[in-house]
């Protein structure tokens, strides 16, 4: 057991900066190690801190004989100790009103983890509080590489927020692992601190909502059910769950826009293959739909993209007698309710990425699902639930700052990209923020099916897809996520509805014709002449362009290399390089 003493007369002053040489202190925000945001976050408790406020950090934190203290309430004290082995860990602080009363405290732990919210401890007073935390090995985002440290974190903000004493000790408590996407990830958050700009995933609010239970939360930004185990977050779970643990699942977001994770295909094959493998663990598996994103209007009702993959989890969980919490209908329910109104739970600008209120709100319903099943050990280590964090009702919002320069601007997270030529131009399609940098497998040698390279091909032109969809093909439905760019097309007269008939053929690999059909009718700007444009003409035109190789013929398959080297060019011929995705591409990160 270790217990670390703050202030003038403790182990830890404010000038107590953590050196792996002492094994602790406070993470010093002028000397944060990492390349990228991510990294940085994963080495910070969470945070990452602007750039204009980074040199004044320390002038906002002081001491009192027993702790350290922020004066700014949007600032954060972070502080770091490593540990002798990855395991599960019992953390005890106090925290000591010497410096004035101390109002709104926000507690966290590990990667910005939520403890505890709104604390309130009177002038004079003393307040504790005991939770359970995790420590192992993890990949950053955009990296292949785990971070292999043994440490701990702890962390809080608001007016006056300090530390005064920390206790940490090994323990063994059950444990909820969490697989999933950036709905549930641990999020990283800038400081200053503002909650309604702080992207939050519901899994880093969920561990205030139990007595008993450490979390460890592995979901990713960007995840399918497919990545997550060829990225090697899935393996890191097998290899440090115990038997009586609990592990929970929600995807869907990105699986929706992968044909070969199709609601009742690839993604539910892929959760039936996750719950056997828990299940040969003994571990006892939880599957959760995907929440619903904000919903959008349609023939005068709200809707939504991914009820199938909700209506897919479900039919699994039913098959394989799994605890099933269905997000999906009870946030859509939610957000329609709410009307412009559910805005206030998300990232400004965004539909699907909530910030901190909202992820709080969503693990209060995944916390009430959890006592409802009944599902052990968890339901009786729920703690008496705390009303969600109270969105207030005018929050003043300074402008926004960034942390750091754009994603696209490090190097290629690709395992697969190669060498020479294929590498060149894999990097040169993420320059162009063509690709998703939250992944590490792009597949370069595939091929590409005809609806997926859509998504794609709106991203170079910088444009959106449109709703609602009319239902001009058989073999697309109105509400799947390709649905959008497909109506684009017919909208943009891209495609030649009278020589294709009632059938799309959306998992049809992607040839030369239909992709010299797509880029050259796109650079007439004249959108009435554009289906005038033959197949052959098209054909002819994009290898003249150099839009696809000399003498190809319009058979041929392309692979995904050939299509990123295609739409590269096309963004040089009509300059769109430099402008900013559409609101609707998803572009990761999300902070």
């Amino acid at each position: 057991m270790n217990t670390f003493s703050f202030g003038s007369q403790g182990s830890v002053g404010k000038t107590t900066v953590f050196s792996k040489k002492a094994g602790y202190g406070l993470v010093a925000q002028q000397q944060i190690a990492g390349s990228t945001t991510a990294e940085q976050a994963l080495h910070n408790g969470g945070w990452n801190c602007a750039p204009s406020f980074r040199e004044r950090w320390q002038q906002t934190l002081t001491e009192t004989a027993g702790g350290v203290y922020v004066n700014d309430s949007r600032s954060v004290l972070v502080f770091k100790t490593l540990v002798p082995r990855y395991g599960v860990y019992r953390l005890t602080l106090t925290v000591r009103a010497e410096n004035g009363a101390i109002q709104d405290m926000s507690l966290f732990s590990g990667r910005r983890q939520v403890i505890s919210r709104q604390v309130q401890i009177p002038a004079g007073t003393c307040w504790e509080k005991s939770w359970y935390a995790v420590s192992a090995p993890y990949i950053p985002a955009f990296s292949a590489k785990p971070d292999t440290e043994a440490a701990l974190y702890v962390s809080v903000t608001g007016a006056h927020a300090g530390l005064s004493s920390l206790t940490v000790e090994p323990a063994d408590v059950p444990v909820l692992w969490v697989a999933g996407d950036s709905t549930l990830t641990d999020q990283n958050a800038l400081f200053p601190y503002y909650g309604a700009r702080s992207c939050g995933g519901w899994a880093q609010a969920i561990a205030r909502y139990f007595d008993g239970v450490a979390v460890c939360n592995y979901a990713h930004s960007g995840m399918t059910t497919n990545c997550f185990r060829d990225d090697g977050h899935w393996a890191l779970i097998q290899q440090h769950a115990r038997p009586g643990d609990v592990v929970l699942f929600q995807f869907g977001h990105n699986d929706q826009k992968r044909r070969n994770l199709a609601a009742f295909g690839g993604y539910s094959t892929n959760l039936r293959r996750y719950i056997r493998e828990a299940r040969e663990l003994q571990l006892t598996p939880i599957i959760a739909s995907p929440i619903s994103r904000i919903p959008f209007e349609d023939r005068g009702a709200p809707r939504s993209l991914l009820a199938a993959h909700a209506l897919a989890a479900e039919q699994v969980c039913t098959e394989l007698s799994v605890p099933f919490i269905n997000l999906h209908d009870e946030t859509f329910d939610r957000w329609s309710a709410c009307g412009t109104a559910a805005s206030q739970y998300f990232m400004p600008g965004d539909s699907t990425h909530t910030n901190d209120y909202g992820a709080d709100y969503i693990a209060s319903l995944v916390a009430q699902a959890i006592r409802r099943l009944g599902v052990a050990p968890l339901a009786s280590l729920c703690a008496p639930l705390p009303e969600p964090f109270a969105v207030p009702e005018h929050e003043v919002l300074p402008p926004p700052e960034s942390a750091t320069g754009s994603i696209f601007a490090i190097p290629i997270p690709y395992v697969d990209a190669g060498r020479g030529k294929t590498r060149e131009i894999i990097e040169r399609a993420f320059r162009a923020e063509l690709l998703d940098p939250c992944v590490l497998h792009v597949h370069p040698h595939e091929s590409l099916p005809r609806a997926q390279l859509l998504m794609v091909f709106f991203k170079a032109i910088r444009q959106g897809g449109v709703r609602p969809y009319l239902g001009a093909f058989d073999d697309i439905s109105r509400y799947e996520w390709d649905a959008g760019y497909v109506q684009a097309c017919i909208t943009g007269n891209l495609l030649d509805m009278q020589a294709l008939g009632s059938r799309f053929l959306p998992d049809e690999p992607v040839t030369a014709a239909f992709f010299a059909l797509l880029c050259v009718r796109v650079l007439e700007k004249d959108v009435s002449r554009r289906l005038s444009l033959s197949a052959a003409v098209c054909l002819e035109r994009a290898q003249s362009l150099s839009l696809l190789p000399a003498h190809c013929s319009g058979r041929r398959r392309l692979t995904r290399v050939d299509c990123y080297r295609g739409l590269v060019r096309l963004q040089e011929l009509l300059q769109t390089a430099s402008a900013s995705l559409s609101a609707d591409m998803e572009a990761h990160p999300v902070v």
